[in-house]
């Protein structure tokens, strides 16, 4: 069992540069992190840390997702984990495959810095996260900063005709993650 008494998230990922975005989101959450590059190193950590949480790539060039769940559903406290499986462009029995493993959730394969912060959150009960205002969403692996309006005209529109204003939030503003974070509000 973990010394802290922080809950944890793995991320189990090949790809350095993904393991590297989901570490920065995760960080803010001010749980532990841990990292796999493949089911085997996943398994082993998953049953010596027992993480809350688990960020899984279903289909890498060296983790087979669907494979590595169905395991880990296997062991008494693999049942309690929660899975969030990431899927890419993988055809739809590739995706009824992830889905049959027992992910808690599936996402998209690189899911939007708020989407992780809002999940990870609500399944862990994580009241509050407090992001550092110079954050933005990104796209992609490219910060969104103050777009020039040159760029948001569409391809129709004259060349120094007025554009639309870029609407630029932080990330602080799109989540002040609070008690009622995830509930669905009355209109």
């Amino acid at each position: 069992m973990r010394g802290s008494v922080r809950k944890a998230v793995m991320i189990v990922e090949d790809d350095p540069q993904r393991r590297k975005y989901f570490f920065e989101i995760l960080d803010l959450t001010r749980v532990d992190v841990l990292s796999a590059v493949d089911a085997e190193e996943a398994m082993r950590l998953a049953r010596r840390q027992q993480p809350e949480l688990i960020l899984l790539n279903m289909f890498s060039d060296k983790t087979d997702g669907v494979s590595f769940l169905k395991q880990l559903r296997c062991f008494g406290l693999g049942q309690k984990m929660i899975v969030l499986g990431m899927v890419g462009d993988e055809d739809e029995k590739a995706h009824a495959a992830a889905s049959n493993a027992g992910p808690d959730k599936l996402l998209e394969r690189q899911p939007a810095p708020h989407l992780v912060l809002e999940l990870v959150a609500g399944y862990l009960g994580i009241k509050k996260i407090e992001v550092p205002p110079r954050m933005v969403p990104t796209v992609g692996r490219t910060r969104v900063e103050a777009a020039p309006a040159e760029a948001l005209a569409k391809p129709d529109q004259a060349p120094g005709s007025e554009a639309p204003k870029p609407i630029i939030r932080s990330l602080s503003n799109l989540l002040m993650l609070t008690d009622d974070a995830g509930k669905q509000r009355k209109t």
